[in-house]
C-alpha cells in the first residue's frame, strides 16, 4: 500500500482496497444457485398462472426473447424489472420476493 510523504495511508488506496473484499462477498455472477432460485420462482409462477413467455412478454412491452433470457440464465433482471415482471405474473412482488428469500435462505 503506498504511503503520502507524511506516512499516511492514501484514503482513495483503502477503499480500492475495499471495493475488492466487497466483490468477494457478492457474485455477479447468473450462474449462482442464489440466481437459479430466482429463475426457478418465475418460470413456476408464469407456468401456474398459465401463461406462455409470449403473453408475458406481451405484457411487459417487451420481446419474447426477453422472458427466455431471464428464464434461461442468460440475463439478470433488476428489481424494477423484478417488480414489473411479478405484476404481469399477477403476483405480488413483495410475495414472490418473500417466496424467493426463503428458498435462498
Amino acid at each position: 500500500m503506498k504511503k503520502s510523504l507524511f506516512g499516511i495511508i492514501r484514503i482513495r488506496d483503502q477503499l480500492a482496497g475495499l471495493i475488492v473484499l466487497v466483490g468477494h462477498c457478492m457474485s455477479r455472477s447468473i450462474h449462482t444457485p442464489e440466481h437459479a432460485a430466482l429463475r426457478d420462482l418465475l418460470i413456476a409462477a408464469r407456468k401456474a398462472a398459465g401463461l406462455t413467455q409470449e403473453e408475458v412478454a406481451k405484457r411487459l412491452d417487451r420481446p419474447q426473447s426477453f422472458v427466455a433470457k431471464y428464464e434461461g440464465g442468460e440475463r439478470r433482471i433488476d428489481v424494477v424489472e423484478f417488480v414489473a415482471v411479478a405484476q404481469a405474473l399477477e403476483q405480488d412482488p413483495r410475495t414472490l420476493f418473500a417466496t424467493l428469500v426463503q428458498a435462498i435462505g
